[in-house]
């Protein structure tokens, strides 16, 4: 389940179509990464 989790979020990452999302995917790394103060 993790797995095709992780594949499902890989392909919305990646799909040309969904750039806002690919945004919003690409700022909770950063805020899981580097949560603000």
């Amino acid at each position: 389940l993790l797995l095709l989790t992780s594949v499902s979020l890989h392909q919305v990452y990646l799909h040309p179509d969904h750039l806002r999302r690919k945004q919003l995917y690409h700022q909770f790394i950063l805020w899981r990464t580097d949560p603000p103060v």
